[in-house]
């Protein structure tokens, strides 16, 4: 998988490869997972490549640009990030995922951190730090939580439900499990969940922010 006309094609050539695959030069590493750079790694893990890009659809025609913004969940968490980054100062976000899906944290750090990160501004993410008690952050922090659907982690949605109650703004978000994954990804031996109609409302964002220092209410309880 390389680009086209690349040294590595001409070395693939060179040992016969039994076939290369060009990706999209137009295309950003970072958005790639959708592309042939994502998409053939996908297919030989043996990941429902069909399911995958389906589901993909469903949030992509949610988070168009005809969807008005009160509807839109990419909107949503965009406008809870900025508005809590500019007015509260809470700049850092603190990306926590079920641990079926723990490692697209990495992913999203780099979404994240070279989407935002333009002309010396941006939102600084963080993937690796242990959870720890409300206490222990500062007024700095957002925290993005990722739920792997059906196998949430106890410990992780207790820890969530004590910084919310402490005030600290967060955004929440349902994943699908996609078929054909391992146990690692927690799916053997369960049975694909229902297709989902194209109603984006399933994907749950909660923007908790209680006001925080400010004593504003945010409505912590909005939910799309």
């Amino acid at each position: 998988m390389t680009d086209p006309g690349s040294s590595l094609e001409r070395r693939a050539k060179e040992l016969r490869f039994a076939h290369v695959f060009h990706g999209a030069p137009s295309i950003g590493g970072r958005y790639s997972v959708l592309s042939k750079f994502g998409l053939v790694p996908a297919a030989a893990m043996g990941l429902d490549v069909k399911r995958f890009i389906e589901t993909a659809r469903q949030m992509e025609r949610a988070c168009g640009p005809d969807v008005p913004p009160a509807e839109n969940p990419g909107v949503q968490l965009g406008v809870a990030m900025g508005v809590a980054a500019k007015r509260f100062g809470r700049d850092k976000v603190t990306i926590i995922a079920s641990p079926g899906i723990g490692r697209s944290r990495r992913w999203l750090e780099q979404l994240l951190a070279e989407s935002t990160g333009k002309h010396g501004r941006g939102l600084i993410p963080l993937t690796d730090e242990p959870l720890a008690s409300p206490e222990r952050y500062g007024k700095d922090r957002f925290f993005a939580y990722l739920e792997l659907e059906g196998r949430g982690d106890a410990a992780q949605r207790e820890a969530i439900a004590a910084l919310e109650r402490a005030g600290h703004s967060a955004g929440r978000g349902s994943a699908s499990r996609i078929p054909g994954t391992s146990d690692r990804n927690s799916s053997a031996g369960r049975s694909p969940p229902p297709r989902r109609r194209r109603d984006h409302r399933h994907q749950s964002l909660r923007s908790a922010g209680r006001g925080g220092e400010q004593g504003q209410d945010q409505r912590a309880d909005q939910r799309i």
